[in-house]
């Protein structure tokens, strides 16, 4: 029970995920339209974010440094 206590604090609306992923809003709408990143949708137009969730999805989409040669 604690744990979804927890989960339902993790929460965040569109604005407050925009500032946290430091993109527009509008693309945000987008993105949920297509599916395309983890939401929460409490009714046909109540959508909400999981801060973890979204940490993961970030953290999957990390593209690793490669060892580039200095040029000669």
């Amino acid at each position: 029970m604690l744990e979804v206590q927890e989960e339902i604090g993790d929460l965040m609306t569109y604005e407050q995920c925009a500032a946290f992923l430091a993109v527009p809003v509008n693309t945000l709408y987008s993105m949920v339209n297509r599916r395309q990143l983890p939401f929460v949708r409490l009714s046909k137009r109540l959508v909400r974010f999981s801060r973890r969730a979204l940490a993961e999805w970030v953290r999957e989409r990390s593209v690793a440094v490669r060892n580039a040669e200095a040029p000669k």
